[in-house]
């Protein structure tokens, strides 16, 4: 809403704000539902009601939701969850009565529902957030019955759509940390029980659970020790994938030196980047300049893109910046990626160097078609007309060459810009000429009818 209609809506009169409502219900089933709850915000009882009519609606439902309408229906489910969050400070018990009660019938609307755009699960991630919030409104009015270490075990434990794979992770503050040390224990026990058990079959559901079980308390305490323990009972000997997860929890909880103890040591060269990549941020954690220094000048010197030296230039001392930044250039044409090098250039202002390096290289590029719309934009502001030209020709190369026809469109624009780009070319050299351009085009792609027809 712009500031001009809050300003008239905080001026209207309670008779405009009557006919407003009026004109509004009816026309679609979310704001219908939306104006029902706030008028019946002050009666608690009708309200719940119709909440509650509301989820059993959408359990009874055996509509088939395809992808293409999917995040229509996240959007109902999230303004339900949102009318449940309203209920929570006048009335913790009945908002989480129904926000569990709402999240009880996850199966039955994935069974039902194409969520491969991931809506569904992201109204479930909201939902899981209001049914903490609602949980501890309800425990800390003093009558909830509930003991939530059993009621959070059991969602842990029967999590077959993953709804519930953060609910003991996001419960530090729902549960005590005496609490939370009960839980991790009894997970623990459960992983040895299930461990011991004989089992014919190579994945042991049993121990799963439980380790994950512990890492969740892990993540809701913020305990590093807990968290490795997690892993090293798994995996006494952590390979380089479990070495990142343990480095990556130690820095969430801003414990740098337990992270720095595991970047030390031999780690496998395939992933030397990522470990440069988090000793960075250890480095930069724990404060140590000198060292991060060190390692940024050896990034850069190994790559001199673009990244590599806005980090370094953001910690190099004053006096230094001007001669890194007048090499950088020079620097950037040895990069052996030719995206990186070109956008390395550009981003250097080096627009003559990139130019270059774009037209004689044309042949190998294969990049991403957002990258050379902002290649194109770039060249156009410098009035390099030869290289945004280019730029529009391997976009239309790429849209016909793999026949999308729902593309032509856009190809239809970018032919158009060569033609109007022709009239401030001198010189084409190293390209074919516009008129020859359009022959080999032809050539190539002269079955294309429905471009053809378009571009011409």
């Amino acid at each position: 809403m712009t500031p001009e209609l809050q300003r008239r809506l905080k001026e209207a009169t309670e008779e405009q704000l009557r006919k407003l409502v009026e004109a509004a219900y009816g026309i679609n089933t979310d704001v219908d539902q939306r104006i029902e709850s706030i008028l019946l915000g002050s009666d608690l009882h009708a309200l719940a009601h119709q909440l509650k009519d509301r989820i059993n609606s959408i359990a009874r439902s055996d509509r088939y939701i395809d992808y293409q309408q999917a995040a229509e229906f996240s959007r109902t489910l999230n303004i339900l969850v949102e009318d449940i969050a309203r209920l929570i400070e006048a009335a913790p018990r009945q908002a989480f009565e129904l926000i569990d009660s709402f999240m009880s019938i996850h199966e039955r609307i994935y069974e039902r529902v194409d969520d491969s755009g991931g809506d569904i699960g992201g109204s479930y991630s909201q939902a899981l957030e209001v049914w903490l919030k609602a949980a501890r409104c309800w425990r800390g009015s003093g009558d909830c019955p509930l003991d939530l270490t059993a009621v959070l075990t059991a969602r842990h434990n029967d999590n077959g759509y993953a709804v519930w794979d953060d609910v003991i992770a996001k419960s530090g503050d729902l549960l005590t940390k005496d609490e939370l040390m009960q839980l991790s224990g009894r997970f623990e026990n459960v992983y040895h029980q299930a461990q011991a058990a004989p089992s014919d079959r190579d994945y042991n559901s049993g121990t799963a659970k439980a380790a994950l079980g512990i890492a969740a308390v892990a993540k809701a305490l913020g305990d590093v020790n807990m968290f490795e323990r997690y892993i090293l009972m798994r995996s006494p000997k952590p390979n380089e994938l479990q070495k990142q997860s343990i480095i990556n929890f130690c820095l969430s909880v801003n414990d740098g030196e337990s992270a720095l103890k595991w970047l030390q040591g031999t780690w496998d060269k395939r992933f030397a980047s990522e470990r440069l990549s988090l000793l960075d941020a250890t480095y930069t954690l724990l404060g140590r300049h000198h060292e991060l220094l060190a390692l940024r000048r050896e990034a850069y010197q190994r790559s001199p893109d673009h990244w590599r030296l806005k980090a370094l230039l953001e910690i190099l001392p004053e006096n230094e910046k001007p001669g890194v930044e007048a090499q950088a250039i020079i620097n950037a044409l040895k990069i052996s990626h030719l995206q990186v090098r070109i956008d390395t250039l550009i981003a250097c202002h080096g627009i003559t160097e990139a130019k270059e390096q774009l037209l004689k290289h044309i042949a190998q590029l294969n990049v991403f078609y957002g990258t050379l719309l902002d290649w194109a934009e770039v060249f156009h502001q410098a009035q390099e007309h030869l290289a945004e030209a280019a730029c529009y020709r391997l976009l239309i190369e790429d849209i016909l060459a793999s026949g999308r026809s729902k593309a032509y469109h856009h190809a239809e624009d970018y032919y158009r810009q060569l033609a109007r780009l022709d009239a401030e070319i001198e010189r084409y050299d190293p390209l074919p000429s516009w008129q020859e351009y359009q022959v080999k085009l032809r050539q190539q792609h002269g079955r294309k009818k429905s471009f053809w027809q378009r571009a011409v």
